[in-house]
């Protein structure tokens, strides 16, 4: 018999829309864990009803062949469940796709959370279910160590533990706990709950702490979330192998593919739609559009969770967990956890964060109002409802602002006007991007290559690539351009494209070389303190935007028209947008000698003199010959043919996913010629465009090319 006492949590902000009776249970006599004497004795909060299974549980029969699913919940165990039965089911895609994850994979512990109100006369036991299903089993649970089968640590079944930032996690479980507990208490009093270890399964550093020390045993995979978000197939390979299952890289590409949240998010065999329709008309804080899988993104607390809230995290982090295992997390967030700014506040607190530039001086003591320079405060998001272009592969459009002021990106523009804050069009999946790419390192061998999309930056991007690595034709030839050059905000502007673009960049070996279409107030801070360089190109408005519709219809799936196209990109609600303002804060730093404008009608007309510019800006020398050979490879019909630099692998993305608006003869590389606006656009919207452009010019001294 197991040993324990419980304890009724009885507190004020646990409020429910029924009877859900929480207990601290203590175990009262060390578990038969690997920590052996390392284990610290804790409590774990679980539904009083679990007091009716533990000595089943603790007594339960593992099987060697058994692999246990791990986690604290909302730390990404759904995917790692559909993952592992798919590995150890021969890559049964039918199964997988008809018979719902929590029959394929059981959730050990379910009956301890049942409520009288959801059994139906199917389930039993769901620790019955479990001992009599067939091996192998993969077995799903949230159950801290010390409450664990105790034949676990005998019979050495595999185990895959999975962490997140707490912080993404409460955030997400608040959600989950509106949704299946019925809670109606605020964000922030479920986080004060959350930090108290008063909610279901915590406390969260326990939790993650005792299976952290035993991440060296061989039965034991420790994984990330963030890991899993930024290279899925790198996650992919390495259960693989800890499963002994090989796969082909067409294998791993199928399970990539399977495993995308939004697909996965579509497949009612694993977002668990009908506990979701049993549960939400039950309570009054009823969520009708709640999904199980719900954004499957990294760092989206910064959306909901206010400031001091991270604050508060972000020392519980520090002051709860063994040093390595947020460290990154931390370092995102440092200012938040800096305890040196004591005395530093004005009477306002309008002073605190900014004694260096980049508030290092931020304390855990400080206000919200002192702290708002922190992580998402310094960014204004706006959401502005659907717009004519939504669709499918861009939805959810929302202005970013940044309303600090940089002293030193203000040190580097032009004028007044440029230090005013700008509003950028996104897609709402940028948001968590916002504060890592203003705060990421820049370092001063960093080839940037920018623009308003569509304004010749692929063209760019390999002419720059060459020039700064020898004409390196061989390596240009074999490596694809978007892994040579990445562009660093792709997860951000397109909504089923997979998350960590920024990561990539991040880790990229130096010299790097990177794509970006932000605007000028996007761009990291450091930017304007380090030597790195930025080619910014420029292209007429009228050719930019057919080739962003042809490019949107194509890559995106808008099925609208042209006109309207064109009408939503002068209403400012495309991404990047607005477009002058784009040129024009680039155009403002022509004179920064760590800048180099380029005219894409200027590239077209004379490319010899433009590569001998960008030879300069580069210190670079080569040859007439040399540079001759260059062209020629630079050419649009070469381009279109080098299928590394033809976004081969996008078009086919987008030739299965938007089907209906996909044209068979697009090519990445369209026309690539100035004035083919003429052949397309129509005398009305050519005047059109033309006005727009007139206005937003006025009292510039900027001028287009044609």
């Amino acid at each position: 018999m197991a040993s324990y006492t419980f304890e009724t949590i009885d507190h004020p902000k646990n409020k429910f829309s029924f009877n859900f009776p929480l207990a601290k249970v203590w175990m009262t006599s060390p578990p038969k864990t690997p920590l052996g004497d390392d284990w610290k004795p804790n409590y774990c909060v679980l539904p009083e009803k679990h007091l009716n299974f533990i000595d089943e549980i603790k007594m339960f029969d593992v099987r060697p062949d058994d692999v246990w699913i791990a986690a604290f919940p909302k730390c990404g165990i759904t995917i790692m469940q559909e993952l592992v039965w798919l590995l150890k089911h021969d890559l049964d895609y039918d199964t997988a796709n008809s018979v719902k994850t929590k029959v394929r994979c059981p959730f050990f512990e379910l009956s301890s959370l049942t409520r009288d109100s959801l059994d139906h006369k199917e389930i039993k036991a769901m620790i019955d279910i479990v001992d009599e299903r067939a091996s192998p089993r993969i077995i799903k649970t949230h159950l801290p160590l010390a409450f664990l089968p105790e034949e676990l640590w005998t019979k050495d079944p595999k185990i895959i533990y999975v962490i997140r930032d707490p912080k993404d996690v409460a955030v997400s479980y608040y959600h989950q706990y509106k949704m299946l507990h019925g809670y109606e208490g605020k964000l922030e009093d479920f986080c004060e709950l959350f930090l108290e270890g008063l909610v279901a399964y915590t406390p969260f550093d326990s939790h993650v702490n005792e299976f952290y020390r035993m991440q060296e045993r061989k039965n034991i995979l420790f994984l990330r979330y963030e890991e899993m978000q930024a290279d899925l197939r790198a996650i992919i390979r390495k259960t693989a192998k800890f499963c002994d299952k090989e796969l082909s890289m067409e294998d791993i590409e199928l399970l990539f593919d399977h495993l995308q949240p939004e697909k996965m998010r579509r497949n009612s065999a694993c977002n668990q739609d009908d506990l979701v329709n049993r549960s939400t008309p039950r309570w009054s804080t009823n969520l009708p559009d709640y999904e199980i899988i719900r954004k499957a993104m990294v760092g989206t607390f910064r959306e909901e969770m206010p400031v001091e809230y991270i604050v508060k995290f972000c020392q519980y982090i520090q002051g709860k967990f063994e040093p390595e295992i947020f460290k990154a997390h931390l370092e995102e967030d440092e200012c938040c956890i800096k305890e040196k700014c004591e005395g530093c506040c004005s009477k306002d607190g309008e002073n605190c964060c900014s004694k260096d530039g980049e508030g290092k001086e931020c304390c855990c003591k400080c206000t919200e109002k002192c702290c708002k320079y922190l992580c998402l405060a310094m960014f204004r998001f706006e959401s502005f409802g659907p717009t004519p272009i939504d669709c499918e592969g861009c939805k959810n459009y929302i202005t970013v602002e940044v309303v600090r002021e940089n002293a030193e990106n203000n040190n580097n523009t032009n004028g007044e006007a440029a230090k005013k804050p700008r509003k950028m069009t996104i897609i709402d999946r940028y948001i968590p991007m916002a504060p890592r790419i203003k705060a990421m390192e820049v370092y001063d061998d960093d080839l940037w290559v920018m623009s308003f999309p569509k304004c010749g930056t692929t063209w760019t991007q390999e002419m720059a690539w060459l020039i700064n690595n020898n004409l390196d034709y061989e390596t240009a030839g074999k490596v694809d351009l978007s892994h040579r050059f990445p562009f660093m905000e792709l997860s951000g502007v397109l909504s089923n494209y997979p998350p960590g673009s920024e990561d990539v960049v991040f880790n990229l070996p130096r010299p790097r070389h990177i794509k970006s279409h932000l605007t000028v107030d996007n761009l990291p801070d450091k930017m304007w303190t380090s030597k790195a360089k930025i080619i910014y190109v420029i292209r007429n408005p009228k050719d930019a935007l057919l080739s962003f519709y042809h490019h949107y219809r194509n890559l995106v799936g808008y099925s609208g028209s042209k006109e309207v196209f064109f009408d939503t990109v002068m209403e400012n609600k495309i991404i990047y947008a607005p477009f002058h303002q784009h040129v024009l804060d680039f155009y403002a730093l022509r004179d920064n000698p760590k800048i180099l404008i380029l005219h894409f009608e200027d590239m077209k007309a004379d490319l010899m003199s433009n590569l001998k510019k960008v030879c300069r800006f580069l210190e670079k020398e080569y040859t007439d010959e040399q540079l001759a050979k260059l062209a020629e490879h630079l050419s649009v019909e070469n381009m279109r043919k080098n299928p590394t630099c033809n976004n081969e692998v996008h078009l086919n993305d987008a030739r299965q996913y938007h089907k209906a608006t996909f044209d068979t003869n697009f090519q990445f590389i369209r026309k690539g010629k100035a004035g083919a606006f003429k052949e397309e656009i129509s005398e009305e919207y050519i005047k059109k465009i033309d006005a727009w452009t007139e206005e937003n010019l006025k009292g510039s001294d900027f001028k287009f090319k044609f």
